[in-house]
């Protein structure tokens, strides 16, 4: 992206500074190039005719598309009493990864048991989406709190077997590649608990169009992107599960009977 702006004057010096004055830039931007488009031109006889000197200065720079909610994140910030921050945006494939560093005093930011981290979390997500349709997962990160946090849920996972029944999402197509909040908000439990359990993790997987039960549903379109994510993600057992059909239930019930 190129920045530019002009000056005039009546020499080309008193051109260059209004162009450098107007263009206002930050202090860290220090190949700024000038050009010159006006040669300044006297008046004949000192009264007619004649022009201004015309000087344009313009820099490049790297557009940041995350400034829009580095922006949101600040005033959120503020609101919570924190007036000097740096915010960090990493992107991986559909990942945003988003680093807040504001000295010692984060533990408004993230709360009791890092529930207003999450909350931020959930809000910034929210715009995220908005704006971009390349990003599923984001995680919003301040002091370091989600690995402490993480070490300490590895040391007391040791003896605990995790059971997570996705009953809430969007089976129409893999969960993680839909936008629907349950599936995020699913994909973000399987991520974190496949780091921390260690394979000690089994997943209630749905077949079922719970909103139409007489439809023929088995998740045969999600099922293989499913499989592969909790594979990807420490999943060591995988139940599928049909609904209820009349009164004996069964899995796949709506399979059979298609």
């Amino acid at each position: 992206m190129i920045k530019e702006a002009v000056g005039t004057g009546n020499t080309i010096d008193e051109a260059k500074e209004a162009a450098l004055k107007n263009l206002n830039a930050p202090e860290e931007i220090e190949d700024v190039k000038i050009e010159v488009l006006e040669m300044p031109k006297k008046k004949t006889l000192g009264l007619f005719g004649g022009s201004l000197a015309k000087v344009k200065a313009y820099y490049e720079y790297d557009e940041d598309k995350f400034a829009k909610v580095k922006d949101y994140i600040t005033v959120i910030l503020e609101n919570l009493g924190i007036d000097k921050s740096e915010i960090t945006v990493n992107t991986e494939d559909k990942d945003v990864r988003i680093d807040i560093s504001c000295g010692d005093d984060y533990g408004s930011v993230i709360g009791r048991r890092g529930e207003t981290l999450d909350a931020i979390q959930y809000l910034v997500r929210l715009v995220i989406n908005r704006e971009f349709d390349e990003y599923s997962h984001v995680s919003l990160n301040v002091g370091n709190y989600r690995e402490k946090r993480e070490a300490t849920l590895k040391s007391l996972a040791k003896n605990v077997f995790v059971s997570i029944a996705p009953i809430e999402c969007d089976y129409s197509r893999p969960i993680p590649e839909s936008p629907y909040k349950a599936n995020v908000d699913t994909v973000d439990d399987i991520k974190g608990w496949g780091r921390i359990a260690q394979g000690n993790m089994q997943i209630f997987d749905y077949c079922t169009a719970f909103k139409h039960y007489p439809q023929a549903f088995p998740n045969v379109k999600s099922l293989k992107g499913n499989l592969l994510f909790y594979h990807t993600n420490n999943v060591r057992y995988v139940i599928n599960e049909g609904a209820h059909s009349g009164v004996n239930g069964a899995s796949f019930a709506e399979l059979k009977a298609w």
